[in-house]
């Protein structure tokens, strides 16, 4: 097992081999310059991705392991709706 990078559908290379078997959780540390502030990250699990990678070395195309779809940001929670209609 092995876990590869993508940028724009371009495999940056493996990072990981010979992994143990268990959980994975995708993660992104950012770091900025104080004359750099902006930094933005996105993920995209699929199963549309944006830059669908090309080349997986004559390997089978992974299919999802599951159908997630996309309900956009809830802001419910952010202003407190969510809560008071519980109650």
């Amino acid at each position: 097992s092995e876990i590869s990078f993508f940028k724009n559908g371009i495999c940056q290379g493996v990072a990981f081999k010979d992994l143990q078997g268990g959980r994975y959780y995708p993660a992104a540390s950012m770091f900025t310059l104080p004359n750099e502030p902006n930094c933005t990250v996105k993920f995209n699990f699929g199963p549309d991705f944006e830059c669908f990678p090309e080349d997986f070395n004559e390997r089978p195309i992974p299919r999802p392991m599951i159908e997630v779809p996309y309900h956009g940001f809830d802001n419910r929670v952010e202003i407190g709706e969510a809560n008071e209609k519980k109650s």
